[in-house]
């Protein structure tokens, strides 16, 4: 973070010498707008660094149903349930939903809450560092012709240490100006492809299609929001801010199914599983019970059968010794 600072000031520093010293008369529009730029990149700096990434809320675990990869998702540091995307940074000692990659120069970690300004962030560095090297070159200018008089002997002395400062800010900016639009351009494909930084450490930077790739609308959406007037801007509205919540996600495999889902089930999961068990018990499939019943139909006729008592062919009733009274009401007859 320290590094980032010094080299800002390092170079609104150099700016402000080469106008002061060569005394060009510039334009007061293009000198403005490199402040409004410097001002913007200040903004979101503070956003990027101050804003928390995103945490595991309290009492997070899996559902009755889910499968046994997400079960097994548990950060043994941390002592909780890690859902989707979410990953354990071990420079900030903690879990952060949706996390990109722990940038050391603004010392936090890219999640799913700040991610926006930190693109923003980029997206000013390197406007800002475009129009730095525009502006600077009339500057480079002069600084080169009073190199060539005082080499051709034409000119008596030069400022040195002045003229250092203003060649090597024009250098550094075109080094910053190449390194940041590779970096700016590959975290922008990983926004419009819903990717991040560590999945594609996991794919060994190979080629491949992300789950949560939906529509490229969905995923502008997903950073930074629903306001499209407000994209540029690194504040927290409504409108502005992630869709979603950074802890249930919507995949391409089983779109329809998640859509169908409601976000207030992140609110009360509990409830929702319970309901389902609840359902499935209650209301079970016709056929099931056609079957269960025509089983112990057939199992209470395999006892009623058994259970008759036949008469016996090997038995004579004539020599069997009957009661008194038997005998009795027998002669009466």
């Amino acid at each position: 973070m320290h590094g980032t600072i010094c080299i800002m000031l390092f170079e609104y520093t150099a700016l402000i010498m080469a106008k002061v010293y060569y005394k060009t008369n510039g334009n007061l529009i293009a000198l403005g707008g490199i402040h409004f730029l410097f001002g913007m990149i200040c903004w979101s700096f503070i956003q990027t660094v101050f804003t928390d990434p995103g945490e595991v809320p309290a009492f997070w675990g899996f559902r009755k149903g889910d499968p046994v990869s997400r079960r097994k998702r548990y950060c043994l540091i941390c002592n909780v349930f890690k859902p989707e995307r979410c990953h354990h940074c071990s420079t900030c000692n903690r879990c952060v939903l949706n996390m990109d990659h722990h940038c050391p120069w603004i010392s936090n970690c890219i999640g799913f809450w700040n991610r926006k300004y930190f693109i923003l962030l980029l997206f000013y560095v390197i406007l800002g560092m475009y129009s730095y090297v525009v502006y600077m070159a009339n500057d480079v200018f002069f600084v080169g012709k009073d190199i060539y008089l005082f080499i051709s002997s034409q000119k008596d002395s030069i400022d040195l240490s002045k003229t250092l400062i203003i060649i090597l800010s024009f250098l550094l900016s075109l080094c910053i100006c190449f390194i940041m639009t590779t970096f700016f351009k590959f975290h922008l494909m990983l926004i419009m492809e819903n990717k991040t930084t560590i999945e594609c450490i996991a794919k060994e930077h190979k080629p491949f299609n992300s789950v949560y790739d939906i529509s490229l609308q969905h995923n502008i959406q997903q950073v930074f929001g629903k306001n499209v007037w407000l994209y540029l801007l690194p504040i927290s509205t409504k409108s502005s801010r992630p869709t979603r919540n950074g802890i249930l996600w919507v995949t391409n495999i089983n779109r329809e199914a998640d859509q169908s889902k409601d976000i207030k089930e992140y609110e009360n999961p509990v409830s929702s599983s319970v309901k389902e068990e609840v359902t499935k018990y209650k209301t079970p499939e016709k056929s099931k019970v056609d079957d269960t019943l025509t089983m112990h139909t057939t199992d209470m006729m395999s006892i009623l059968k058994s259970s008759v008592i036949k008469p016996r062919s090997d038995v004579n009733t004539s020599s069997q010794v009957l009661h008194p009274k038997t005998l009795k009401r027998r002669s009466d007859l």
